[in-house]
């Protein structure tokens, strides 16, 4: 569960440096704020695609929080089965 967590975790840190990147190349009005990341994640990842189309970031975080997710889902089922 622990491993899972600090996939998701690190995922995260990706995400949030690809939208310190997009701000940084977007003029004061475009740029995204801390609150709604959330609720556009797929913008976001469409965005910084256009800006930065040779960026492995995106990659990184989609295979960090699949398989952080992949193992929490494996470890909930391996506690119930041993639990119950």
């Amino acid at each position: 569960m622990g491993t899972a967590v600090g996939l998701i975790v690190t995922a995260g840190f990706y995400f949030y440096a690809m939208i310190g990147e997009i701000n940084g190349r977007s003029a004061p009005n475009d740029q995204i704020g801390m609150l709604v990341v959330n609720a556009r994640l797929f913008q976001i990842l469409r965005r910084h695609k256009e800006l930065f189309p040779g960026s492995s970031k995106r990659s990184w975080m989609m295979a960090l929080a699949f398989a952080g997710i992949i193992i929490w889902i494996g470890s909930l089922a391996v506690s119930a089965a041993h639990f119950s």
